[in-house]
């Protein structure tokens, strides 16, 4: 189960648990928006998370946070939330951003990114077509496997490895993903090819 749209904040996140989530569900994904310090602290405390993924952190919303450092502290907010014994940061560790402030919990970290080899999960031969985009995903135990997506753009490459590290934790292979990966379908009129 995945927040919709874009209800991203603690009213929507809270609209999507009780209009939409079901004892079925296995796994709920919420996106945290934030406008103010304190916002995704906020939407922690409700769903309670065991992992957090922080993909990029910029400038937006400057105009009411006032500064960088406000922002990115906002941000890590999703990672000093997480429970310190089993809680699970997945980090951009190409983001700047991400990796100049630093989360006082202890919970244990998952790295991804595309241009350094120091992670637990890395992205090399990034190639990109009028069909998508292929690329090799390493991990830091020597296991690699190719993966290919119709989705364009190095960002794309970013949050599938951030999905990857998250499949990871829940006991899936790399081997496992390659399928779903393919058939992750592009957002409409956000960087489609064109089947013509």
């Amino acid at each position: 189960m995945v927040t919709s749209e874009s209800y991203n904040t603690k009213l929507g996140v809270t609209r999507t648990i009780n209009e939409q989530l079901k004892p079925y569900h296995d796994i709920f994904i919420a996106e945290m928006g934030a406008k103010q310090e304190g916002d995704i602290q906020e939407i922690c405390e409700l769903v309670n998370q065991k992992n957090g993924i922080l993909t990029a952190i910029g400038e937006q919303h400057l105009e009411t946070f006032k500064t960088l450092d406000t922002i990115k502290k906002t941000k890590h907010e999703i990672v000093e939330t997480l429970p310190e014994k089993d809680g699970v940061a997945i980090l951009n560790k190409d983001d700047e951003n991400i990796m100049s402030h630093k989360a006082k919990n202890p919970c244990r970290r998952v790295y991804y990114e595309v241009n350094e080899e120091d992670v637990d999960l890395r992205a090399t031969n990034i190639a990109f077509s009028p069909k998508g985009t292929s690329f090799t995903v390493r991990l830091v135990n020597g296991e690699e496997e190719q993966f290919r997506t119709r989705l364009l753009g190095k960002h794309n490459v970013y949050n599938i490895l951030a999905a990857l590290a998250i499949g990871l934790e829940m006991g899936m292979s790399l081997k496992q993903m390659i399928q779903p990966v393919k058939k992750i379908e592009p957002v409409k009129h956000r960087l489609e090819y064109d089947h013509r």
